[in-house]
């Protein structure tokens, strides 16, 4: 949608006004969640410094480029010395802010008066430039008094260079108008050699004082071309794959674009470089020479001169004093291939001129072709091939491989027997490290290197049959190959993030997933795609609609019901098997079959098509059996299955037949939840060990949404729900070993350090094994907006506090927990779909989504973790395993339930219910009373009856609203009175009582237990003051907090006394059963508790010398021994020679018997000296060292 002409008008006028003053001061600060205007060169990334440091001092230069694209700025500040600052627009085609139709504050974007505070610092008249750089936006994108004060500038004497000028004035065209300068400005860049550079054409004229200078792309002119919309360069050709050659080169011309724009071209040049050939045979190289012509002043001057290979590494390098105008260059000898000789003029260590030149050397025999069998091989099967030569070897000469991983290690190498002109190889890879290898093939002789060749290939690491580490991952991107693209994605894996949520799956092709896939490994990262998205119905899409059907709103083009032929033609059953056949040989760490899926949007209740009506009545009759039955639990009247029909809430409410809507939610339920499967065993049919899952319900706890999780969750293996009750606690129905986490991150109101610091702790004591960011942010739009990085890709203030709590995680707690067993008190929440419809029905008292949030905070505050119980579980005597049975809401329960529950109590377990209980039975048919009125005795507040051995609890509105009065410091009460109820009447303790001063309950402080053996690992979690989250959809949902002012001192009484570690500090806190420890809001402690003191840590190697490529066994044990049965953990680091971590060999050892054992695989390269290993026991801190000498073969 355009905006208005009064918007456009509006904006003009203020952007007008703001720049008639002199000055305002500062830009505002934009916060440590925000990356609009940060630009840092934090982030070295490889490059050529053709003209840094640049004679004459640095160029003071302004970037006008969309926000997303400012890294080339500092890609441009690598190879010249440049001063900059950056004017972050909208994007390409608008200046900003346009309209976004909605608050930008929900999105984390800044605000129209705050970005017209920047634009006018930057175009303030008092702020001098040498040169202004406009990045690929059309002249027509800037408002006139911008356009005006541009011009004014330059006109002034600023130089003006323009990338992809498009839409330009009348003045502009005329100041450049048949000034072709490219062979001037160009001048020894080597245009003809760089194929992203293929057509460029560059002009030059004079506006006033002010130099202009235009650069054109022509294969990006357009910024709306769908073929390069997500680009990320606003200074070099875009979307062109990242060249590790070439890109150098791209910026190089827009160096020369800028000195000659600033009027600062040298007076001493290089004016021309001669090569014997552009093509150097090898044999001729010593004797060839390179001719270097110089002219103007040559004082104190200095040639130096390096060759680049084709990918990109320097192979040669020297420094020759200039004697004359002209120098002669000997080259060195060197391989066969594609070349770049870059030649810099320099006098008192500033670079005065730079020439580069392109040639290739050629050898006699070369290699021709490199040939897999498989370039992705499962983990212990060999890499294997053939390389094929120009012509036979002949005498002298050698063929090798290497196999090389993602981290520079030589992993393997063989010696090749060629046969005529094809040598074939087989390398076992020992002990992969990483996903990403290069093969490298190497021609020799006794000269050196004649020629090499590298493929990549891959190797699956991943282990489909546990977790037992946390990890982290990003929602985020890697469709884009270009250098920005790729920097971008390389920093993930630098802070910490594991695996990469790839949300372009959805539309990929086969080749662009797999193409993801790798440049996701060779990230060092999993990839995880976002495979589909299973919303069926919202009206905020034209294709979500619902259509009317003959008895009511139906899915639009349902396929619900659909036979299994039928499905298994679905365009989206046949890309999830694309999706698989292009990941699964690379092993992804899981699928998610969407985020934010739901049948339909809370209040639309579908589907009411002909094809789930047939379903439906299938459905029934498998329940009822017979007409005679349906028509008793209904009160209808059917005389055929196929007069059967689904009915309206509505309806139900105006008929009083409850169970025909209850059975038809459930119906619904079940359709979806097989939607879900059958999109699974599509994948799992390519991929067998997939996991597969889902992440972000949309509110799975209203009727409409469509969401039966114990049904989902019981076959998937991944999980990723927002913070959110009661989703959050339906994990416990997950496989063991499944992947699940919460998302955090660019939530508005949700980014403040302590919720920040705070969520991954919260995540791994939960007893998840992960947690979610949301997003890392890139793309070329917006003024700000949700991301983890600055412009410049390095990390945001608050995604690094992120990092760091993470990276604490990962150095071992999280080892440590996740592989211990999470503790459980005997006690169970009764989790019922039934209840869910049975509270649309009727919530008179409550509902029961938040009757489950009430119990979740009256027991967690309490002390107390639980498990839900499903009416499923319960029928296959679930219950024995409880002391314990609360009834959240639970109007609709079956009659062998009850007989379940009521023989429960009878036996002495402990029944708690907050209102009125099995007023229905599952399919939501009223009774004249309660079904467990007998148990319960009277529903009056806080009525508590004796039961056969048992005793039940009616609460009445004791426990109502809790979650809300918590969050305002109240009610503190309440969960003390449930927990007095739990002890005295079910022998049910918490696992430390945790209190202040006074002994008054602390509710902010979340407590969890984790057990391994005999150690005990008690976690305490001090909350964060409530945030609410103002996200449209179902971010909306986010809720977190409670009132967290009490006293940072709180004493903590153990069941028993133990000898206590703090673990994050690694101190012994003494034989205890009770401490006094300090706790600040949003802060973890995990507290060890053992049966014995470890004193020291023992570190044994098998020997204290290895050589290159052999393994190093190495051995901890803890002392005294904590005895077979305590389960600790143990990190050992490895140091270089040089004394730095080497985070690649770093292993964390969970055993129970005091003994912990690794392997150091080291490479065929490793740097000989001496090394030390650091062995830590996690839970106790402390550590020994042992040190070993590796030496070449």
């Amino acid at each position: 949608m355009k905006p208005s002409l009064l918007r456009v008008l509006s904006f003009t006028m203020a952007v007008s006004g703001l720049l008639a003053a002199r000055s305002v001061g500062q830009c505002a600060d934009f916060g440590p969640d925000q990356p609009y205007d940060k630009l840092s060169r934090a982030l070295v990334t490889p490059h050529t410094p053709f003209a840094n440091p640049l004679a004459g001092g640095p160029i003071k230069v302004l970037v006008i480029a969309p926000t997303g694209t400012q890294r080339e700025t500092i890609e441009l500040a690598q190879r010249l010395e440049i001063d900059f600052a950056a004017l972050m627009t909208e994007g390409f085609d608008s200046f900003g802010p346009y309209d976004r139709g909605y608050n930008r504050e929900t999105y984390l974007e800044i605000e129209p008066a705050q970005f017209r505070q920047v634009v006018d610092k930057r175009l303030a008249e008092d702020a001098e430039y040498d040169v202004i750089i406009i990045g690929k936006m059309p002249w027509s994108a800037f408002p006139a008094a911008v356009q005006t004060r541009i011009m004014d500038k330059v006109k002034s004497g600023a130089g003006l260079v323009y990338i992809n000028p498009t839409a330009l004035s009348d003045e502009l065209k005329g100041a450049l108008a048949n000034n072709d300068a490219s062979s001037i400005i160009a001048r020894g860049v080597p245009i003809s050699s760089v194929p992203a550079l293929t057509g460029v054409t560059i002009h030059q004229g004079q506006l006033g004082k002010g130099q202009v200078v235009t650069v054109t792309y022509p294969g990006d002119l357009d910024p709306k071309n769908p073929e390069i919309k997500g680009m990320l360069e606003c200074l070099t050709p875009g979307a062109a794959p990242d060249d590790l050659l070439h890109y150098d080169y791209c910026q190089a011309l827009v160096a020369r674009a800028c000195i000659a724009a600033a009027n600062r071209q040298p007076q001493t040049l290089i004016a021309n470089v001669v090569l014997l050939s552009t093509a150097i045979d090898r044999a001729q190289l010593t004797s060839a020479k390179v001719t270097v012509s110089l002219t103007g002043p040559l004082t104190n001057c200095e040639l130096e001169y390096a060759v680049r290979d084709r990918q990109g590494r320097q192979e040669a390098s020297r420094t020759l004093k200039v004697a004359g105008n002209s120098a002669t260059l000997p080259p060195p000898l060197m391989k066969s291939g594609e070349k770049m000789l870059n030649l810099s003029l320099k006098s008192g260590g500033k670079i005065v001129d730079w020439y580069s030149v392109p040639f290739s050397v050629v050898a006699p025999v070369s290699i021709q072709q490199v040939e897999l069998v498989k370039d992705t091989l499962p983990k212990g099967e060999a890499i294997s091939g053939r390389i094929v030569l120009s012509q036979s070897l002949g005498a002298g000469r050698s063929l090798r491989v290497d196999a090389v991983d993602n981290h520079g290690r030589l992993v393997a190498t063989a010696g090749l027997t060629v046969a005529g002109t094809e040598g074939r190889f087989a390398l076992p890879i020992p002990r992969p490290l990483t996903k990403a290898h290069r093969l490298v093939a190497t021609l020799s002789e006794k000269s050196g290197v004649i020629d090499q060749r590298e493929v990549p290939f891959y190797i699956n690491t991943t282990d489909p049959t546990k977790v037992d580490d946390f990890s982290f991952f990003a929602w985020g991107g890697a469709k884009g190959a270009s250098r920005s693209a790729v920097t971008f994605l390389n920093q993930f894996a630098r802070s910490g993030i594991d695996t990469l949520y790839n949300t372009s799956s959805l539309w990929d092709t086969v080749e662009q997933t797999r193409e993801i896939g790798q440049r996701a490994c060779r990230a060092n990262l999993q990839v995880a795609p976002y495979a589909t998205r299973l919303f069926l119905v919202s009206s905020g899409y034209e294709h979500t609609k619902s259509v009317a059907g003959p008895d009511g709103p139906c899915i639009r083009n349902c396929t619900l019901s659909v036979t299994p032929e039928e499905r298994a033609q679905e365009s989206g059953i046949v890309h999830m098997k694309d999706l698989a056949t292009a990941l699964g040989p690379l092993g992804p760490a899981y699928y998610s079959l969407g985020d934010e899926n739901a049948l339909a949007w809370p209040g639309e209740e579908v589907c009411f098509c002909d094809e789930c009506r047939e379903s439906f009545q299938k459905y029934v009759k498998g329940i009822y059996g017979t007409l005679d039955a349906l028509n008793k639990e209904w009160g209808s009247d059917y005389k055929d299955w196929t007069e059967i029909k689904r009915i309206s809430l509505p309806d139900a409410w105006k008929q009083k037949r409850y169970p025909q809507w209850v059975d038809h939610r459930m119906h619904m339920d079940k359709l979806f939840a097989d939607l879900h499967a059958d999109y699974a065993k599509a994948i799992q049919a390519v991929d067998p060990v997939a996991r597969v899952g889902m992440e972000g319900p949309v509110y799975p706890s209203h009727s409409y949404t469509g969401f039966d999780l114990y049904e989902m969750l019981k076959t998937f293996k991944y999980f990723n729900p927002y913070n959110h009750l009661p989703e959050v606690k339906t994990i416990c129905f997950l496989p063991k070993d499944s992947i699940t986490g919460i998302w955090f991150g660019s939530y508005v109101a949700n980014t403040s350090e302590g919720l920040v610091r705070y969520t991954p702790w919260h995540c791994l004591f939960e007893g998840m094994t992960a947690v979610g960011w949301w997003t890392v942010g890139g793309g070329n739009r917006g003024l700000g907006g949700p991301a983890a990085y600055a412009p410049d890709y390095s990390p945001l203030s608050f995604f690094q506090w992120a990092c760091d709590e993470v990276a604490e995680i990962k150095s071992g707690i999280g080892k440590l927990l996740v592989s211990s067993e999470r503790t459980i008190h005997p006690i169970a929440v009764y989790y019922s779909n039934a209840c869910r419809h049975a509270s649309t029905i009727s919530f008179k008292e409550s509902t029961w989504e938040k009757s489950l949030q009430d119990f979740h905070y009256v027991l967690r505050d309490g002390g107390f973790e639980y498990r839900y119980l499903p009416p499923e579980e319960v029928q296959k005597g679930g219950l024995d395993r409880y002391r314990v049975l609360l009834l959240p809401y639970a109007q609709a329960v079956s009659d062998d339930d009850v007989n379940r529950i009521r023989e429960f109590v009878r036996k002495g377990g402990l029944l708690i219910a907050d209102f009125s209980p099995a007023l229905m039975d599952e399919h939501g048919k009223r009774r004249d009373q309660s079904a467990l009125t007998d148990v319960f005795g009277k529903f009056e507040r806080m009525n508590i009856n004796a039961f056969g051995k048992g005793k039940a609890v009616y609460l009445g509105d004791y426990a109502k609203g809790y979650a809300d009065k918590r969050e305002a410091g109240e009610g503190k009460g309440i969960a003390a009175g449930v927990s007095h109820l739990l002890s005295e009447l079910a022998g049910v303790r918490p696992f430390a009582e945790v209190t202040d001063a006074s002994s008054q309950l602390r509710p902010d402080i979340e407590v969890s237990q984790f057990t391994n053996g005999d150690a005990t690992y008690l976690c305490l979690l001090r909350g964060v003051a409530a945030a609410k989250s103002t996200a449209a959809g179902a971010e909306g949902a986010i809720v977190t907090g409670v009132d967290s002012s009490g006293s940072s001192e709180i004493l903590v009484k153990l069941p028993a006394a133990a000898h206590v570690y703090d673990v994050r500090e690694g101190k012994y806190l003494g034989k205890a059963s009770e401490l006094k420890i300090t706790l600040q809001p949003s802060q973890a402690k995990v507290l060890a508790c053992l049966p014995v003191k470890p004193e020291r840590l023992t570190l044994k190697l098998n020997s204290a010398s290895h050589t290159q490529g052999t393994q190093v066994p190495v051995t901890a044990t803890v002392s005294p021994s904590p005895g077979k049965r305590t389960g600790l953990a143990v990190r050992f680091d490895v140091f270089g020679p040089d004394g730095k971590l080497l985070p690649h060999y770093t292993q964390k050892v969970v055993f129970s018997t005091g003994t912990f054992r690794a392997t150091i695989p080291l490479s065929l390269n490793e740097q000989p000296g001496s090394y030390r290993v650091t062995a830590t026991e996690i839970a106790t801190g402390v550590a020994a060292n042992a040190s070993f000498r590796v030496s070449g073969k």
